[in-house]
Order: C-alpha cells, then sequence, then structure tokens
C-alpha cells in the first residue's frame, strides 16, 4: 500500500460516514470523488487464518462484480466476525445490497 492510500485510508476511518449491515461495516467518504474505489478490509483479528481472510476478499469482491457497483465516494467495507462456513455469495450480496442501499 503506498502513502496516498494510507492516507486515505486513515482519513476515511476519521472523518467517514460510518454504518453496519449483518456482518459488513462500511465507512464513506462524505464527499464525491471521479476515482472514487471500494476498499476491502478483512481484520487479522477476526480472522486469523489466511485462507478465511482470502475467502471473505473473494465473496465480496465476485459480489461487488456481479452488482456492477460504480462508487460514486470512497468506501471502505470490512467484514466482522461471521461463521464462513455455508456463508455463499447470494447472502453476501444481500447484505451489500442493503448496506450500501442505507447509503
Amino acid at each position: 500500500m503506498n502513502r496516498s492510500t494510507s492516507r486515505k485510508i486513515e482519513n476515511l476511518f476519521s472523518h467517514g460516514r460510518r454504518w453496519r449491515q449483518g456482518p459488513l461495516r462500511f465507512i464513506e467518504s462524505r464527499h464525491n470523488s471521479k476515482d472514487a474505489e471500494i476498499s476491502l478490509l478483512i481484520p487479522r483479528k477476526s480472522y486469523p487464518k489466511a485462507v478465511e481472510r482470502n475467502r471473505w476478499r473473494r465473496l465480496l469482491r465476485e459480489s461487488l462484480r456481479q452488482m456492477k457497483i460504480q462508487p460514486t465516494r470512497e468506501l471502505i467495507v470490512m467484514a466482522g466476525p461471521v461463521s464462513l462456513v455455508g456463508l455463499k455469495e447470494p447472502q453476501v450480496q444481500e447484505w451489500l445490497r442493503a448496506g450500501l442501499s442505507l447509503q
């Protein structure tokens, strides 16, 4: 991660708007941006095994790809603790849809 990216994330954590949907936490910039992007954060504290973190990343990336989300603001999606056993893309998409509709 380069310095400008870490600054963006720090800025979002300190000044961004926050909300939750299911096990997902969202942090959004308060300003529109031409080059807005979605960052996925899966905390090592909640998921100590790399296999679990990678599974979350795959599920979130694929769900966002299928939903064809085009962000207008910087957005962070964080995965909270939940069992990954039996978790499928439709459930993750439901959480994302509901969370993104609360913007």
